[in-house]
């Protein structure tokens, strides 16, 4: 559109002003140029705005070389304020929350971040504005928000070298805050565009155990068999067994010796050979933590075997007598297993005698069922030895028991 002879000079006049360095009256020119040029001539005001962009910018960098951060944050944000159709809106955004986060002004930076995200959703610099973001709230310990911004980053920022670590670190932060769904998600995405991480195995244990957190048992399986078979050498896969033995433990333990006993005998000693088996893998994966606590769990899978048959359901059917050699049978099947549990704990104990184990809390649970089982011999002050890397194999013999069998059986008097 033909503009008249006062919207050019205005013009001409906040031109002079740019070139001299005179960016505070060059501002105010060019609002005046704005405020003359008719809605309708769209690309005049783009130009107009663009160039009113550069004056404030222009202010905020002389400001921040003066070492006047407060009044080059102000500019900054003025930018988006009085020109946010031009192209330098979003970097003044980012450079007055920049400028907030260096004066430890982290609400007031974080709030900056937003609206650049907000008004800006694509700019190049949205993604690293979430960045920031997911910063400051790590920085006040904020872990859902922090998480939801780098969440948000790993979607649209451009430096795909950073969505690793964006997305590892908000499935992290999501585990923290016990939002289970969205770590999952966060560590699934990871996994899914980055199989080959070094930090895959890690993530996919986190899949499982968010499954783990929300009762879905059986995902939850698959997932840490799955890490066992993919990352095998790894710590995580030896956690993983670990898992899917406190998951067999669990079963064992929910099964009850009643009758008919020869069923639900057949049935818990299927339970317990398998919680066995699966310990026992992970015992062989040599990592300490794992090795300490799948041993101790040995010592307690008998135990339970134990408790179990001295608690077992007696058949209504037989009378006094039978019942009292009935019960006298059970306690002669479960006294095995409390040796067991015994040489399962003690194991254990013989643990810190080597020079490369740390005396944990598993073994402090050893060394208290022991004091326990046989106070005269280990009810004493601990000592913290070193760890023995020898498995004994004798413990993982699980012989199933045999229900007492009537026909070859006198009554005790």
């Amino acid at each position: 559109p033909k503009q008249d002879g006062s919207t050019t000079a205005r013009k001409l006049i906040a031109h002079s002003f740019m070139q001299t360095g005179r960016f505070e009256e060059a501002r105010r020119a060019y609002h005046l140029v704005l405020l003359s040029l008719p809605i309708s001539d769209t690309k005049g005001r783009q130009e107009i705005a663009d160039l009113l962009a550069v004056a404030i910018y222009k202010q905020g960098e002389n400001s921040k070389q003066q070492n006047r951060l407060e009044a080059a944050a102000r500019f900054f944000e003025d930018v988006a304020e009085e020109a946010p159709q031009s192209e330098l809106a979003p970097q003044a955004l980012f450079e007055a929350g920049t400028i907030r986060e260096g004066m430890n002004q982290t609400k007031a930076a974080i709030a900056i971040h937003q609206k650049l995200v907000l008004l800006f959703p694509n700019s190049t610099l949205s993604g690293k504005a979430q960045v920031q973001i997911g910063l400051l709230f790590e920085k006040e310990g904020e872990w859902i928000q922090s998480a939801d911004a780098y969440a948000s980053a790993a979607q649209v920022i451009p430096e795909e070298s950073l969505v690793p670590h964006l997305l590892f670190t908000a499935g992290l932060f999501y585990e923290k805050g016990a939002l289970w769904e969205k770590s999952y998600n966060s560590f699934s995405e990871f996994t899914g565009r980055f199989p080959q991480d070094p930090d895959a195995a890690e993530a996919l244990y986190k899949m499982a155990l968010a499954r783990q957190k929300q009762g879905k048992v059986q995902e939850s399986l698959n997932l840490f068999e799955k890490v066992a078979q993919n990352f095998p050498e790894t710590p995580f896969a030896a956690e993983a067994l670990f898992q899917t033995g406190e998951e067999a433990f669990k079963n064992l333990k929910a099964i009850r010796l009643a009758e008919p006993l020869a069923k639900s005998l057949k049935k818990k000693t299927k339970a317990l050979e398998k919680a066995v088996t699966l310990y026992r893998t992970a015992i062989e994966t040599r990592y300490s933590e794992v090795v300490t606590a799948s041993s101790h769990r040995l010592g307690e899978i008998f135990e339970d075997f134990k408790s179990s048959l001295l608690n077992a359901e007696v058949p209504r059917k037989l009378k006094e007598e039978e019942r009292e050699e009935y019960r006298f049978q059970l306690e002669e099947k479960a006294f095995p297993f409390e040796e067991k549990a015994i040489e399962a704990y003690s194991s254990n104990v013989r643990r810190v005698q080597n020079q490369n184990g740390p005396y944990n809390s598993w073994i402090k649970k050893s060394y208290e069922r022991l004091a326990e089982l046989r106070p005269s011999l280990f009810r004493r002050p601990e000592r913290a030895e070193r760890v023995v890397t020898v498995i004994d194999t004798t413990l993982l013999s699980t012989q199933t028991p045999e229900e007492p069998r009537w026909s070859m059986v006198r009554a005790r008097r």
